[in-house]
């Protein structure tokens, strides 16, 4: 997240990311934060999920396990 702040310029989200969809469907915060702390977390958090999707995306595959793996990950790549 420090690297997507100093360098947030160079930064792109996807084009289907819709934060009111993900706002909508995400339960890692509480209503009670803060609404741009949470915006702030999904919109980061999706520029470095869409990279690990691109990343994902030359090796097919049925299941994929995340064993180890220490990270909340955001209903943008749930969906995906």
């Amino acid at each position: 997240m420090r690297a997507f702040r100093q360098g947030h310029e160079e930064a792109r989200l996807p084009e289907d990311f819709r934060l009111d969809d993900l706002r909508a469907k995400q339960t890692i915060f509480p209503p009670s934060v803060d609404p741009q702390k949470v915006d702030a977390f999904l919109t980061t958090r999706t520029v470095a999920e869409a990279l690990l999707l691109k990343a994902m995306q030359p090796f097919p595959f049925d299941l994929l396990v995340l064993a180890g793996f220490m990270r909340n990950l955001t209903p943008y790549f749930i969906d995906r």
